[in-house]
């Protein structure tokens, strides 16, 4: 059975990357205590003891620049057990909204969907989070109990590399200090957003069993290859010992499948069967073998026809599975039919091949996404320019040949677009499944121009033929369909 947590991507995912890179711990540059948020944190942060009461509950930190990786909290000591909830922002101002600068749902993969989470303080030593943070600069703790904590060291486990620019091996220097704090900045930034290796369905009815962890279970069904699709909330009764304060009740009721209200009582820890039948004119969803909600396609079809990336029909499309922010539960045992009673697909969802038939597998090559806080995906266009900024700033050639041979690796021999590679494949994808993700091939097509582009400039830059020269085939077919 599969563990989902926090995150509405199409497919979740687990704790970590099983490739995951430790760059060490970072912690903040500046923090400030008190009533509220603020921009300007009067102190240095040097790892001193750090304690939130109800006198003084916000604890703000400002790491100077942008960071990823793995939040985590040192507990010195509590009072009782204490609830916080923190959210991550790469601009200071989304901090005053409900979810921060989130929640980004285009293809996370690996990444946490939300921007804000809650975690339950029982006991001193460390608190880390359960997926990465991509991207941010600015950090807050609110207290949420009527208790006192206090902090031996707060931080990122950091998932990319954070070598000032004073450090890297290449550098940029003019008499205007305005040009050379840009630069910099590109060479700073640029190591974040690069990370280490480490079939049509329609008028269905997919099935599976779930158990609740804490606050709710989540899925989609007829949705795009992105999670962009018809989406549920299956909430708890939210018993009293295993809920968050700040646990929004307005926006998900407990016992309520969203869009329907007050049915019955959903327990925890308990395994119940969900299925979700999609008809011409809405889905049917029962619980255990019992109807509990009908939901109209009439918004559904008009999202589906009017948005780029569904699936184009409130019909037909994939599924996945995924619960809402702070929410935990367990999947196993999917189940889809087409109307006539056939099985389309069955799985238990206990072998380790689901993480790479749900595009969350760990990385085989170090590679360049297209930021750190945005999508987890490998843009071929952006790729023009961060290869220019890495030979710049940090040199790291591995990334270069790393995001080269990830595309390679999916380049199409026949068919319409033929030598394209994709241009925009997502981090967990393998390459064996490339020909469903045919929409990657046909878009932007000049982003086939700028990959060449970012080729040649590695080459003018390296003079790496040992490196390249593997890939001359793959590059003359690119080029020759370019040229068709």
């Amino acid at each position: 059975m599969l563990l989902l947590r926090t995150t509405a991507v199409l497919a979740s995912s687990l704790a970590r990357a099983t490739a995951f890179v430790d760059y060490g711990l970072v912690y903040p540059a500046s923090f400030d205590v008190g009533i509220a948020s603020t921009l300007e944190g009067d102190a240095d942060y040097t790892k001193q003891s750090i304690t939130l009461s109800p006198s003084s509950p916000f604890l703000t930190l400002d790491y100077g620049t942008e960071l990823a990786g793995f939040p985590f909290f040192d507990i010195a000591s509590l009072s009782a057990p204490t609830q916080i909830e923190v959210k991550y922002s790469e601009q200071y101002n989304a901090l005053a909204d409900a979810q921060s600068d989130g929640p980004w749902t285009f293809v996370n993969g690996l990444a946490n969907t939300f921007r804000m989470e809650t975690f339950i303080l029982t006991s001193t030593g460390r608190t880390e989070s359960f997926f990465i943070q991509g991207g941010q600069r600015w950090e807050t703790v609110r207290l949420l109990t009527n208790t006192t904590v206090t902090f031996s060291a707060i931080g990122m486990n950091a998932s990319s590399a954070h070598i000032p620019a004073a450090d890297l091996p290449a550098k940029f220097s003019t008499s205007n200090d305005l040009f050379n704090g840009i630069w910099n900045l590109g060479g700073v930034v640029a190591q974040t957003s690069q990370s280490d290796k480490g079939l049509g369905l329609a008028n269905y009815t997919m099935s599976f069993m779930t158990k609740i962890v804490r606050g709710g279970t989540g899925w989609t069904v007829a949705s795009g290859i992105l999670p962009d699709g018809a989406s549920f909330v299956l909430t708890s009764d939210y018993p009293t010992d295993n809920t968050f304060v700040n646990t929004n009740r307005t926006l998900l009721p407990p016992n309520t499948l969203i869009f329907n209200f007050g049915w019955c009582a959903v327990n925890e820890e308990q395994w119940y069967n969900i299925s979700t039948t999609l008809t011409a004119s809405g889905y049917n969803v029962t619980l255990d073998g019992k109807p509990i909600a009908f939901v109209p396609v009439a918004e559904a079809a008009y999202y589906a026809a009017s948005q780029r990336l569904t699936s184009g029909s409130p019909t037909g499309g994939t599924f996945g599975f995924g619960p809402f922010q702070d929410e935990a539960a367990y999947v196993k045992d999917v189940l889809v039919t087409a109307a006539n009673g056939t099985t389309l697909y069955q799985n238990n969802m206990t072998s380790e091949d689901v993480l790479i038939e749900y595009n969350v597998a760990s990385l085989a090559k170090s590679v360049c996404m297209d930021g750190a806080k945005r999508d987890r995906l490998v843009w071929i266009g952006e790729f023009y320019h961060t290869t220019r900024i890495i030979l710049a700033s940090t040199r790291r050639i591995d990334y270069i040949l790393g995001t080269i041979a990830f595309e390679f690796e999916r380049q199409l021999s026949d068919g319409p677009f033929a030598g394209f590679v994709p241009i925009d494949p997502q981090l967990g994808s393998r390459p064996e499944n490339k020909d469903a993700f045919m929409n990657q091939y046909g878009g932007l097509i000049d982003y086939q121009d700028l990959f060449l582009c970012a080729i040649g400039n590695s080459f003018r830059s390296t003079s790496d033929i040992a490196n390249l020269s593997p890939y001359w085939t793959n590059i003359r077919a690119l080029a020759k369909a370019r040229l068709a």
